[in-house]
């Protein structure tokens, strides 16, 4: 398995995606992942990315999924449970 080429910087509020060759190529705005359509989107957006691959990909789902707490804040029981603020989630699952 290969180094994690996802992060969450919190200082700066953005995801960080690294290219194949470790470079800084994509840092969506942690304050847009607010609700369940943008977060798909999100998802979608970074798959149609020529240079991301699978695991790439897999990680910056995992990373949004655990650090926004997807099931339990946005769409429990597939329901939208409307806007969350990232940032905040974001910080309070750092702490856990």
């Amino acid at each position: 398995m290969s180094p994690p080429r996802v992060s969450l910087d919190l200082d700066r509020g953005v995801f960080v995606i690294l290219d194949e060759h470790g470079r800084v190529a994509y840092e969506p705005d942690l304050a847009r992942f607010d609700r369940c359509s943008e977060i798909l989107d999100w998802f979608a957006q970074v798959a149609g990315k020529a240079w991301v691959d699978d695991e790439t990909l897999g990680q910056f789902v995992r990373l949004v999924c655990d650090r926004l707490a997807v099931q339990s804040t946005l769409c429990s029981w597939g329901r939208d449970a409307g806007r969350i603020d990232p940032g905040a989630v974001a910080r309070r699952t750092a702490t856990q």
